[in-house]
């Protein structure tokens, strides 16, 4: 077996650590001259800046490379990375109130109509105008602020507003002077469906994209079975122990956001990287890890992030009244860990460790 450990977290008496692994069963060699037969190739490097991918396909060739989608990964990093200055998410960050960014990547556009309907979905909690208080906590491109009062963090939750962001068909401005907007919730999903529609233009049909931890799967693996995804908790206590779960994926995408990792401490309070939009506040609100199945990788990443602002409580009702979501959450509750899981993926995904 091969595992791929993709997301871990800060080992704490109080938090899991959570791997997204990437299970191929089997020998296989990437180059023979047996042509003709299924062979599984690999492709692999860094975007985003330090954040590795990797393609996995079948074929009985090879038929991409590095130098074939490290350009797309830039190209696309130019349009929605907060952390490059001449990026159009930034073009238009810096924009006045009466400014307009003309001549947007319609892939930009794409992205926006997709987040607008998560957000829709998700009664807001998806919101990608919480940029200020991500950037004042230190979890975006800007300088974290030290000295950070709750007063500054209320006025900077009137500057969030998804519909103070307006586009057309190429042209994105602000209805409200302050917004702001980071993708990055969101982004890798996009990204990786981006990836996959390439490879099915190259005629690829049975492949796996993982960007990060995301991953979205089509087809069959080397063995003709659905593509092997764990997610593996290591939370052991004298009276808890999660499973590991094997999901098998065909044609579907798996997106798992959490705030195991990405935390900041000030003034003895845990500051997590996931603003609740509807009230501001970037506090822990139980759920270890949401991990989202979805059509497209898109749809899970933005679903996941929403589940993580909403906190434990409305993310298990939302899910109790939104079925169509097949979701895993685990959570803390009286200092254990609890697992929540949508009826469906049991029936259909689970492979390994009947869940308790």
């Amino acid at each position: 077996m091969i595992f791929f450990a993709n997301l871990q977290m800060k080992r704490s008496p109080l938090l899991a650590t959570i791997f997204i692994v990437v299970v191929f069963l089997g020998i296989y060699s990437f180059k023979h001259n047996d042509k003709g037969k299924r062979q599984l190739f690999l492709v692999e490097g860094t975007t985003m800046g330090v954040v590795s991918y990797h393609i996995k396909y079948i074929a009985s060739e090879q038929s991409i490379s590095e130098k074939e989608i490290q350009p797309i990964l830039d190209s696309l990093n130019q349009i929605f990375s907060t952390y490059v200055p001449e990026s159009q998410i930034s073009k238009y960050n810096q924009l006045g109130q009466l400014d307009t960014l003309y001549n947007v990547n319609p892939l930009f556009i794409q992205l926006l109509n997709e987040s607008k309907e998560i957000y829709e979905k998700t009664d807001g909690y998806f919101d990608p105008t919480v940029m200020p208080i991500v950037n004042a906590l230190g979890f975006g491109p800007a300088k974290a602020n030290d000295t950070l009062t709750q007063t500054q963090i209320d006025s900077m939750k009137n500057s969030i507003s998804f519909e103070g962001v307006q586009w057309n068909e190429s042209s994105i401005w602000k209805a409200r002077p302050q917004v702001s907007i980071d993708l990055s919730a969101i982004a890798k999903g996009f990204v990786i469906d981006q990836m996959a529609q390439f490879l099915i233009l190259k005629k690829i049909t049975d492949f796996m994209v993982e960007i990060g931890g995301e991953v979205r799967c089509s087809g069959l693996n080397l063995q003709v079975q659905p593509w092997a995804i764990g997610i593996e908790d290591t939370w052991k206590t004298e009276t808890d122990s999660i499973p590991q779960i094997i999901l098998h994926l065909r044609n579907t995408s798996l997106a798992t956001s959490g705030n195991y990792r990405n935390f900041n401490m000030k003034n003895g309070k845990k500051y997590v990287h996931t603003v609740d939009p509807k009230t501001g506040t970037a506090l822990d609100k139980g759920i270890l890890s949401a991990s989202v199945m979805a059509e497209t990788c898109t749809q899970a990443d933005g679903i996941a992030t929403a589940l993580m602002a909403m906190g434990t409580e409305y993310a298990l009702e939302f899910l109790k009244h939104n079925t169509e979501i097949q979701a895993l959450l685990i959570y803390r509750e009286n200092g254990n860990a609890k697992i929540y899981y949508s009826p469906e993926l049991e029936n259909f995904y689970f492979q390994k460790d009947k869940i308790q």
